[in-house]
């Protein structure tokens, strides 16, 4: 029986389509796969298959399967599976990873008033609500005062506390923190990151950061730090070195700080005298001066050293001192005899000298330019504006009841003045029964710009280098206040 055979190909043209069928496969099975993948926000972490990846930089893989996660605090979890199938291009992955949202609850001392956030109404203070992570913008409205602004950080859950103004502010308010008790002076660290409060009833002082506004240490100061007393706080930013005083014990301790807010002890300062306050350094002299409330004189430490260098005798009750930018002048306010001296430190000797009945001097603040200074006087409300060279009187600002520390901006255009507010009749040691302000004057014009409403005794005071927040404590209320200088800063 005839049969039909099929027509094969040539033997030399299998051989071709064979080579090139091998070809293809051994090519498709080891070729790779590029890839670059982009996260927002850009310092998420991210991995591929298990190993963590730079964001932007091309990576290749073999068999085109990527299993891809990303995260960040604040952030959402991202996993998901990706396959590729071009192995001629790089594939660009770009994800854009979701905000967690957290439990927010927004108070407001003074009053409730009318809440809006991120230009939505949100009804009346207090507020309990779902916010997304992030800086969101905080406006209240009451009929009897002007607008306020704030903002909130959320970071996690929890309660933002503001206090109601009476009179509109061109400041942002940040938020009022709760601190230890009795917090005395503020300082800011010298990157402006972290805040250091000194407690007088603590036994030593807190640290506080400012981005993610909470308290992230607590450090017992000396062997004897049960015994409390910490008034003031001094960065010596050339050593990296913070000090803190302790009345209680007569000494002045230092911490070496790092950038990350945390610090080790150094060593301790012995003072010599009785009751030891504030604490000025000049870097010209190598000289810490402090100031010795009972025993009435200012020790003069050779820093490098540690040594007491001499005592400056017969000052009543000093406060607050300060060196000239060139170490040839200290300046000392007397709290007990009205007086405020200007020393040369090549003799030591009284240069020039200030004084008004029955004055209680304490906090002094050094212009920019070395031609003013500017003087807190407790007894009589007002803060004095004075020549450096013969300490005569340029202006006096007329302030509320019980100006403590004062501070001025990094071009001395702004004064800043924490005001304690009345006594109680019992005794200054009790809580006053009325609240205290800031002020904030314009020292070109000696005009008052505004006045921030405090809590019970606002007390410590400081600006950041960079202009950009104000703090001050409550010291009755264990707590410190927040604003945002932007808005002032756009006003020069």
């Amino acid at each position: 029986m005839c049969g039909i055979r099929p027509l094969r190909p040539p033997k030399k043209i299998r051989f071709i389509f064979g080579a090139v069928f091998f070809i293809s496969l051994f090519f498709f099975a080891s070729c790779s796969y590029s890839y670059k993948i982009m996260i927002t926000p850009v310092d998420a972490i991210v991995f591929v298959n298990s190993e963590r990846i730079i964001m932007g930089k091309q990576y290749s893989v073999d068999h085109g399967l990527l299993s891809l996660e990303a995260r960040r605090d604040g952030y959402e979890a991202y996993k998901t599976s990706i396959k590729l199938t071009d192995p001629f291009s790089t594939k660009n992955i770009a994800v854009d990873l979701e905000k967690r949202a957290y439990t927010v609850r927004i108070r407001l001392l003074g009053g409730n008033a009318h809440c809006i956030i991120d230009s939505k109404d949100r009804g009346n203070t207090p507020f309990e609500g779902s916010l997304k992570y992030g800086i969101h913008s905080v406006v209240f409205k009451k009929k009897d005062i002007s607008l306020q602004h704030g903002e909130i950080d959320v970071r996690q859950s929890g309660t933002f506390l503001f206090r109601t103004q009476t009179e509109q502010l061109p400041l942002d308010q940040v938020g009022i923190f709760s601190c230890g008790s009795a917090p005395k002076q503020l300082n800011f660290s010298p990157d402006n990151r972290f805040l250091f409060i000194a407690l007088l009833d603590g036994e030593g002082f807190q640290i506080f950061d400012m981005q993610k506004k909470e308290i992230t240490s607590q450090v017992k100061v000396g062997k004897q730090s049960r015994l409390k007393g910490f008034p003031e706080g001094l960065f010596i930013e050339r050593s990296k070195a913070y000090l803190i005083s302790q009345m209680n014990t007569d000494k002045v301790f230092e911490y070496l700080y790092k950038e990350d807010g945390t610090v080790t002890y150094n060593r301790t300062f012995e003072t010599g005298g009785v009751f030891c306050k504030f604490m000025a350094y000049s870097p010209q002299l190598d000289l810490l001066a402090v100031s010795n409330w009972v025993s009435n004189d200012v020790s003069l430490i050779n820093y490098t050293t540690g040594k007491l260098f001499r005592l400056l005798k017969g000052i009543s009750t000093p406060r607050g001192v300060e060196f000239s930018a060139d170490g040839k002048y200290l300046y000392i306010a007397s709290f007990g005899d009205g007086g405020f001296y200007k020393y040369r430190t090549d003799t030591w000797k009284i240069a020039a000298k200030f004084y008004r009945k029955n004055a209680a001097m304490r906090h002094i603040a050094l212009s920019r330019d070395q031609k003013r200074l500017f003087v807190s006087d407790m007894y009589h409300f007002v803060v004095y504006e004075l020549d450096t060279e013969d300490l005569s009187l340029l202006y006096t600002y007329k302030v509320y009841y019980n100006p403590n520390t004062i501070d001025l901006s990094s071009d001395s255009r702004f004064l800043f003045v924490s005001c304690r507010g009345p006594n109680n009749p019992k005794g200054y040691t009790i809580r006053s029964p009325k609240n205290g302000k800031v002020m904030i004057f314009d020292t070109n014009s000696r005009k008052l710009l505004l006045t921030i409403q405090g809590g019970n005794q606002p007390t410590g005071l400081d600006v950041s280098g960079d202009d950009r927040r104000l703090v001050f404590s409550n010291f009755m209320d264990a707590n410190f206040e927040v604003y945002d200088l932007g808005g002032l800063l756009n006003k020069k």
